[in-house]
């Protein structure tokens, strides 16, 4: 990762916890399922392509 990306996601990550002590537990937990969801689908392998 690079020096700027790494940067990026250091900012992320604050920003992250700035806003969930801020907000109510129900809005958290949403954005948190939101988070992994999204997380999940960039590790995830992408799908072979379709021959056709």
């Amino acid at each position: 990762m690079t020096t700027p990306d790494k940067h990026f996601e250091r900012r992320a990550r604050e920003l992250w916890h700035e806003a969930a002590q801020r907000i109510d537990p129900a809005t958290a937990g949403r954005l948190r399922a939101a988070r992994r969801q999204a997380l999940a689908t960039t590790r995830a392998p992408a799908p072979a392509p379709r021959a056709g």
